[in-house]
């Protein structure tokens, strides 16, 4: 039994004096009627008595100016031991606010024209005196698993992974989730009602009402520990806590009807984080572990989206402001499961980021500068992006045929010259010039070889079938000319009759052909790319005819050019009918 309980005379919301009397009826019927603000307003109201050495009913009948001074005395020196544990001043400002509503409901008030005159003290910002380590999600994982018992693993992982408070947790019965047992699923719904103070004081916060869900790995261990407690006991009560305490100087068959005590809780926390190796064990507690679930919730979900920010509220417990919370949809379950479902409990990378990290490199490869991407897509919105819309952002630059460079080849042809450009991925940008051309262009990329024109090839390709030279059609997307790509190791393309022999080309060449896998022979240079493109070209048009009659023993089929598209077909039209 606390002191206060005693000095006060207070048995439940009863006391004999009669001031005590009258702050516990504002604090039940005016208030919340939280047990643990009657113990706050209480365990003040006492230290008071003690310092001056009066009696609540005492104090209630001195004049307004002894009351103040004895207050702010009183205060001050509160504040002088709190400094010597730091800058906060918090606790001097709740004193002073508890001491005052005592004192307002006893009379000092505005409307009698007696308000006591107080002087608060300034709060720094940021600043607490009660020093604090809030664990990684890493951290907390391992504090799950290198806790002492079986017991104490569901508590770690039940405290970081749902976010309950220290009394919210310690007063969940098995008749909480036993339905949810039962019907086998993997994710339990976890409800805290105001009924819970009549449990664990201070249980359901302000008496809001609120749900969260216990994930899966932390349902494993709960039903773990129920299962071992049915082996000792056969069976669990509805109203057994669903954290039995374990002190030993308590008979075992009341044990199980005992919940835990406050200190318990934090000792296990403590001894949880001291054996997973952390430095600041310390100054590990329950309320750190809360704070690891609501960096969860801000983190992104198992697919890249985030949860909204209402929700981030809720399942925190807190009241969402204004009118927000009477619109709030707390009533979808099952919905709220799916997004809960979501959350990302597992250290390191989720498997979004993963695969965010995978597509990074692809888009690299294909060079695309990614940094210098994200980097101004982030500016245009002026926000960091979420992980779908780097996604979205990356592919849309994959899937483009430009190079993270920009690079574009425009060319300036007649309307001739632009019909078979545009039967091989070229495109109008400009079709008025005063000379009557036009302007095409095609994208550029890494991976990608312009096709040039006919009179400009730099490649010679024999293949040879049988001990006869043929010649092969020179497509830009054969993959071995990429691999001709390399400078200075291969020359031009071949393309010699097919009565030819290998000997007579290696007579006319100055160079024994050597056939690579494929069949295809390749000649290093021996003449300049100007006659050699001369006689290539004078060639080509006299014997095209029988090229294309080559009788082998693996047809070549010749590919046709693809059809123009409705875009630029319109556009030459209109140039057409504009000349």
């Amino acid at each position: 039994m606390a002191g206060w309980t005693v000095f006060l005379k207070v048995d439940g919301w009863k006391s004999g004096f009669r001031s005590v009397q009258k702050l516990l009826d504002f604090l039940q019927y005016r208030k919340s009627a939280s047990e643990q603000s009657k113990a706050a307003f209480c365990f003040v109201l006492c230290a008071l008595c003690r310092f001056v050495g009066k009696s609540p009913d005492e104090l209630v009948g001195l004049p307004r100016e002894e009351v103040e001074k004895l207050v702010q005395d009183f205060c001050d020196k509160l504040l002088e031991r709190s400094r010597k544990k730091g800058a906060s001043v918090r606790y001097s400002n709740t004193a002073l606010s508890c001491l005052k509503t005592f004192f307002m409901v006893n009379g000092f008030n505005r409307e009698n024209g007696n308000e006591l005159r107080l002087n608060k003290y300034h709060q720094p910002p940021r600043v607490r005196n009660r020093k604090e380590y809030i664990p990684t999600l890493e951290e907390a994982h391992r504090m799950g698993e290198r806790a002492d018992s079986s017991r104490n693993r569901a508590i770690v992982r039940s405290l970081y992974s749902t976010g309950l408070r220290n009394s919210a947790l310690r007063s969940l019965s098995y008749g909480d989730i036993h339905s949810e047992i039962e019907s086998g699923a993997e994710i339990l719904l976890l409800k805290v009602y105001p009924e819970m103070n009549s449990r664990v004081a201070g249980a359901c916060k302000g008496n809001t009402p609120y749900h969260c869900f216990l994930p899966k790995q932390a349902t494993i261990d709960v039903k773990a520990i129920l299962d071992e407690r049915k082996e000792c006991t056969g069976k669990i009560d509805p109203i057994e806590p669903l954290f039995p305490s374990n002190y030993n100087r308590i008979p075992r068959i009341n044990r199980v009807l005992k919940p835990l005590t406050s200190r318990q809780l934090v000792l296990i926390v403590k001894n949880s984080a001291k054996n997973a190796g952390i430095k600041e064990w310390k100054l590990v507690t329950p309320h750190s572990l809360r704070k690891v679930f609501e960096r969860v919730l801000r983190s992104p979900l198992s697919d890249g989206s985030n949860l909204d920010p209402k929700d981030q509220e809720y399942f925190m417990g807190h009241v969402l402001p204004g009118s927000q919370d009477a619109y709030y949809d707390k009533t979808k379950i099952e919905e709220m499961r799916q997004k809960y479902a979501k959350l990302v409990f597992e250290p390191g990378p989720s498997t979004q980021e993963w695969t965010m990290q995978i597509l990074e490199k692809i888009a690299h490869a294909q060079g695309v500068d990614v940094e210098k991407l994200l980097s101004h897509r982030k500016d245009e919105l002026g926000r960091p992006l979420s992980l779908k819309e780097r996604e979205e952002a990356i592919l849309s630059a994959m899937k483009s045929p430009m190079r993270s460079g920009g690079e574009v080849e425009q060319r300036v042809v007649n309307e001739s010259e632009a019909e078979t450009l545009l039967s091989r991925g070229w495109r109008i940008t400009q079709a008025s010039l005063p000379s009557g051309r036009v302007v095409v262009e095609k994208p550029t990329t890494p991976n990608h070889i312009t096709e040039e024109p006919e009179d400009k090839l730099e490649k010679r390709v024999q293949k040879i079938v049988n001990g006869e030279t043929i010649l092969t059609e020179n497509k830009q997307e054969s993959p071995v000319q990429v691999e001709l790509e390399k400078p200075g190791q291969y020359s031009l393309i071949s393309y010699l009759p097919s009565h030819q022999t290998k000997n007579e080309v290696s007579q006319e060449s100055k160079h024994k052909a050597q056939p690579d896998k494929q069949g295809y022979a390749i000649s290093p240079k021996q003449e300049s790319g100007a006659a050699r493109q001369t006689q290539l070209a004078s060639y080509l048009m006299s014997q095209e005819p029988q090229i294309r009659k080559i009788d082998v023993n693996q047809e070549i089929p010749s590919k046709a050019k693809p059809p123009i598209s409705d875009t630029n077909r319109l556009k030459l039209k209109s140039k057409k009918m504009s000349t």
